[in-house]
């Protein structure tokens, strides 16, 4: 488990995660309909983690799809409306929900300053990352002994420049159930 103290970025465990980010990988990037294309760029792995480490039977991992959010560059919406990106920036920094649809993630290197819109969620092919199934030792996970230490890791795509400090992670996740669900958790539920 990473020691990272950072509220923003932690360095990315050996294995996929939640809150992860990615430097450059396959995004879809919105446009009018005939225009949408594929291009490469950053992203914010969405897939919650407990569904990321499941196994078929024969041992291969279960999952199909990794769900992504495109990150976006804070200084585009800083040019395109100064006042909106400038109140993003400062309500981030207050830890302050609002708004919902979008979370503000810093300056991530090798990125920039950039955001998540939570309304553009994509889904990419698992095989495009060659994921497998890994044991990692109790140490490696911090976790008890008895608990089940298998972990999915990409063979291939994995251009991981970190992932969300548990502050942030956990901001996300409170954003990600208010934006696609409308209820609010408690504000100190363990989310």
């Amino acid at each position: 488990m990473s020691g990272d103290t950072d509220p923003w970025l932690v360095t990315s465990d050996p294995w996929l995660s939640q809150g992860d980010v990615f430097a450059q990988i396959p995004v879809w990037q919105a446009g009018m309909l005939s225009q949408q294309t594929i291009v490469r760029g950053p992203a914010l792995l969405v897939t919650r983690s407990c569904d990321l480490d499941k196994a078929k039977n024969n041992g291969q991992p279960a999952i199909e799809f990794l769900n992504f959010l495109p990150l976006q560059s804070f200084s585009e919406l800083h040019n395109a409306n100064r006042n909106k990106a400038e109140e993003l920036r400062r309500r981030a920094l207050e830890g302050t929900d609002t708004p919902y649809s979008v979370l503000y993630l810093g300056d991530i290197p090798q990125i920039g300053e950039c955001y998540a819109p939570l309304t553009q969620p994509f889904s990419l092919p698992a095989e495009l990352f060659k994921v497998e199934i890994r044991v990692f030792s109790p140490d490696e996970t911090g976790e008890v002994p008895e608990a089940d230490h298998r972990r999915l890791i990409a063979g291939a795509n994995d251009t991981r420049v970190g992932r969300l400090g548990d502050p942030l992670a956990n901001l996300f996740v409170r954003k990600w159930i208010i934006h696609w669900t409308g209820l609010s958790p408690a504000q100190d539920a363990d989310v």
